[in-house]
């Protein structure tokens, strides 16, 4: 059942690609769940992408050239101050790529004494219309890329 109540403009990547139907996507708006799913697809690309940016320099502001994340594998997720450098760093990659996403959190949690891959949660709003619709992304390590689910 779609809600055709609350609608967003299609993002522009999304408008420029021609439908299944061979119709062009322009004017088209998302419900709701698309345009959650829309957010997640965006935050998939930036978190697999990766950039070479120098430590010191990764909180600065960020251009298109330096779309995703360092290589988060590097962090020891077992050391407290580790988890808090990495969710510092994916808040920003988030606010820099991801505008859609308002007051994106991250969390970045300690494994279990038997667990080796990374646990993350991305909470933030979405806004509908004059609406701010709550959004949580649960976001998981697969080799060495993470995953976003929703």
């Amino acid at each position: 059942m779609r809600h055709s109540a609350r609608v967003a403009p299609t993002p522009l990547f999304d408008r420029l690609v021609s439908g299944d139907d061979g119709t062009s996507g322009v004017g088209a708006a998302l419900d709701l769940d698309g345009l959650k799913a829309s957010v997640r697809y965006e935050l998939s690309r930036v978190l697999v992408s990766r950039h070479r940016r120098h430590h010191r320099d990764l909180f600065s502001e960020r251009t298109s050239i330096e779309f995703g994340v360092s290589d988060h594998y590097l962090y020891d997720t077992r050391l407290a101050r580790h988890r808090e450098l990495l969710a510092e760093e994916l808040e920003g990659v988030i606010r820099a790529f991801e505008p859609r996403l308002e007051e994106p959190s991250v969390e970045v949690f300690e494994p279990g004494d038997l667990e080796t891959a990374t646990r993350i949660t991305i909470t933030g709003y979405l806004r509908v219309g004059n609406v701010l619709e709550p959004l949580s992304f649960r976001v998981t390590q697969r080799a060495q890329f993470l995953e976003v689910k929703a």
